[in-house]
């Protein structure tokens, strides 16, 4: 029964010219118009129940935007109200403190895109509906030029409000991980007492965020259509050298960080870097300890940079 509803409808809707939207083709088994929403009102037999569904669609959307927003902030308060000992800018990182700001991260983002999920949902819900009611109330309108045109603007628009909603996700996780991100990094800075230490946390953190911006950038242009996939092939060759050069940047990394806790010394000392045979490489006065290199300044004055990964290999 719902299948020859479903064939009827879709036929009426599929009237106006085919566009790269349509994805009907009249010698399949099951009619389809190429958006799912669309498709899903079209197994209603009737108008009455075409209504009946939408209503229930754009209720229970209200309500879990609705419900979703007082749990989270709900949670929210709870979590303020087990840490408010844990205040200023020295507060011991405990474990209440990041749950709190873990909840925090999700609040931001959810407070500002839910709204605007739930407003881009509700639009596409009714303007689907709206096109299948048309098709029951009045098919032989729809198969004039005025309403093939209103029938494409219809479904164009429909497609771009569902696009636009898996945009809103994907901007969702991006938000709440660049926060969250944020706050950790906020917790490290206030928790590692070393200066050298604190000085490996932000390009980390830049590294993150270039990571966490490139793939919702390729996750919200699939939401449109766009096929990422030769993009990310082309990157493919690209990527070799990438990871070699990556492969430098995280051994210098590593060195830096051996030699901060270590303690091997400090901007200041005079040093002297030998080799295994006792060949000396270097001497001077150490200007800056970075995460990637080190600074020494020669007797004369000018400055050699070497790499954190040779210094951890020679003689000091």
């Amino acid at each position: 029964m719902h299948f020859g509803c479903k064939r009827a409808v879709c036929e009426v809707l599929c009237r106006a010219e085919q566009s790269p939207l349509d994805g009907l083709s009249h010698d399949t088994e099951e009619p389809s118009t190429g958006l799912q929403m669309v498709d899903d009102f079209c197994l209603s037999c009737d108008m009455v129940e075409t209504l009946r569904r939408t209503a229930h669609l754009l209720a229970l959307s209200t309500a879990g935007a609705a419900a979703a927003g007082a749990c989270l902030w709900l949670l929210e308060r709870l979590a303020d109200q087990r840490t408010a000992a844990c205040r200023g800018p020295r507060a011991p990182l405990s474990q209440q403190r990041l749950v709190r700001d873990v909840l925090r991260a999700l609040f931001a983002p959810h407070r500002a895109l839910v709204p605007a999920y739930w407003a881009l949902s509700f639009a596409s819900i009714s303007v689907a509906s709206a096109q299948v009611v048309a098709g029951h109330a009045w098919p032989e309108l729809l198969a004039t030029g005025p309403g093939r045109a209103a029938l494409r603007a219809a479904r164009k628009l429909t497609w771009g409000l569902q696009a636009s909603s898996g945009v809103v996700v994907v901007a969702w996780w991006t938000w709440s991980a660049l926060e969250l991100k944020r706050r950790v990094v906020g917790h490290l800075e206030r928790s590692i007492r070393s200066a050298e230490l604190r000085r490996l946390v932000s390009p980390a953190s830049v590294l993150f965020n270039w990571v966490a911006g490139g793939l919702g950038l390729a996750a919200a242009l699939s939401c449109f259509g766009f096929d990422v996939r030769p993009l990310l092939t082309s990157l493919g060759a690209s990527s070799i050298f990438l990871g070699i050069a990556a492969q430098g940047l995280l051994k210098n990394l590593s060195a830096a960080v051996t030699m901060y806790t270590s303690h091997v010394f400090v901007v200041g000392d005079t040093v002297q870097l030998l080799t295994t045979s006792g060949a000396s490489v270097v001497e001077g006065v150490v200007e800056a300890v970075e995460p990637w290199r080190t600074t020494i300044r020669v007797a004369d004055g000018s400055p050699v940079f070497v790499a954190n990964s040779d210094v951890i290999q020679f003689l000091i």
